[in-house]
């Protein structure tokens, strides 16, 4: 489960910040990833998965341990 208190990576190590984890449909988890342009919203599935389509799995979040 993602939570608010703990930090996250995409799977390609670009850094992630979490608004929210109560969104409603199949992306409930708001936030946005730290790019060379600056920061760019996105939406993950509860169980952190970027899941838009196929080839941009490297946006899935990985929990920094």
């Amino acid at each position: 489960m993602i939570s608010k208190d703990k930090q996250y990576t995409t799977r390609d190590g670009q850094e992630v910040r979490i608004y929210a984890i109560d969104g409603i449909g199949k992306f409930p988890i708001h936030g946005a990833i730290k790019t060379k342009k600056g920061w760019e919203q996105n939406c993950w599935k509860n169980d952190g998965d970027f899941n838009y389509n196929d080839n941009r799995s490297e946006l899935n979040l990985i929990e920094i341990v």
